[in-house]
This record gives C-alpha cells, sequence and structure tokens, in this order.
C-alpha cells in the first residue's frame, strides 16, 4: 500500500531533523547547528513564528507523538542515534497509517463488527 504524499513529506522532515540533532561539529557543522539550535531555542520560547521548517516539525511531532524527543534534545541535548530515529520515525509512520487506514474502513463500512481487527490494528474486512 503506498503512503500519502503528506506521510512522506513528514517522513522526509523528520529525517531531515534527524540529521541537524546529529550533526557534528565539524567544517560546517557548527555553523549550522548553532543556527538550528537557536532558532528552535527562540521558537520553543517565544513561539511567534508560523511559518517555516521549525513550527511545521512542531506540528509534526505533535501529530506523530514524537514531542518527547525534542523536548529531550532541548533540555539535555540528547538525540536518538541516526538508526535509532528512522526506526523511531519509521514505526510511527506505520501506526499512523495503520490508524487512519483503520478508521476510513469504519467509516466507509458502518455495520462492520469493529472487533475484527488484525493485531496490527487494521480491521479484515
Amino acid at each position: 500500500m503506498p503512503y500519502p504524499w503528506k506521510t512522506v513529506i513528514n517522513h522526509k522532515k523528520l529525517n531531515f531533523l534527524g540529521q541537524l540533532c546529529n550533526l557534528p561539529c565539524l567544517y560546517i557543522g557548527p555553523m549550522a547547528k548553532r543556527v538550528f539550535n537557536i532558532r528552535l531555542t527562540h521558537f520553543q520560547y517565544m513561539n511567534d513564528q508560523s511559518l517555516g521548517f521549525i513550527p511545521d516539525i512542531n506540528r509534526i511531532l505533535t501529530t506523530y507523538a514524537l514531542h518527547y524527543v525534542l523536548d529531550r534534545y532541548l533540555s539535555d541535548g540528547v538525540f536518538p542515534s541516526k538508526c535509532a530515529w528512522k526506526t523511531i520515525i519509521y514505526e510511527k509512520n506505520i501506526q499512523r497509517s495503520n490508524s487512519e487506514l483503520f478508521h476510513e474502513c469504519v467509516d466507509s463500512y458502518p455495520t462492520c463488527d469493529p472487533l475484527i481487527l488484525r493485531s496490527d490494528g487494521v480491521s479484515c474486512i
């Protein structure tokens, strides 16, 4: 089942967030990471920005219930490794897609018994 474009774009944005947070402090890294951290901190405390990467990431993290990762990064400077982050966002995308598919099926077939589910939450219709 192909993912909707919105899901694919959100996945790419979350990957980019992981790259920024795990950016090493070599060569161009210090400047890019410093700018990112300053903008992130400014958004967290001022929250007067409605467009751009940081507000978009904030919305996506809230949608996928991943805001705790960013909160930990801001408070402790700790972010999951590249491999761990990719696993986390892949699992969240799958869970969200399955949930959306289930609700779409229930809405399409209201007379269906919602108790007939597979272990991953998708209706067996």
